[in-house]
């Protein structure tokens, strides 16, 4: 999805710097169901994703907000402010997109 939402803006999308970044982190005991959930997934720059740790996600944001990703952008926005993120939420908006995506170029 980044790769075509980078093409539709004109930006180029290294794949090679490109990795997964876990929201909440593996290694939390808060919530293991959500740890694999696509809603707890997000691509991030490598060196972002070094940066980011094992942090909380309020600890979190202030690193996303140097990605250069526009799915990243497009999170920040609507999970910026101090709200808790709701994962099962995030899933299905990834979801909606995609078959945006998917509508869109078929």
């Amino acid at each position: 999805m980044e790769e075509k939402l980078s093409e539709d803006n004109g930006t180029n999308f290294d794949t090679i710097s490109a990795t997964i970044e876990h929201i909440i982190p593996e290694s939390s005991e808060d919530d293991k169901k959500s740890i694999l959930n696509i809603g707890n997934l997000l691509i991030l720059e490598k060196n972002l994703n070094e940066e980011c740790e094992n942090y909380k996600f309020s600890k979190k944001k202030s690193v996303y907000k140097k990605s250069n990703y526009h799915f990243v952008k497009d999170f920040m926005n609507k999970y910026s402010s101090n709200k808790a993120i709701s994962i099962e939420e995030r899933s299905r908006d990834i979801g909606t997109q995609l078959y945006g995506l998917i509508t869109k170029n078929w």
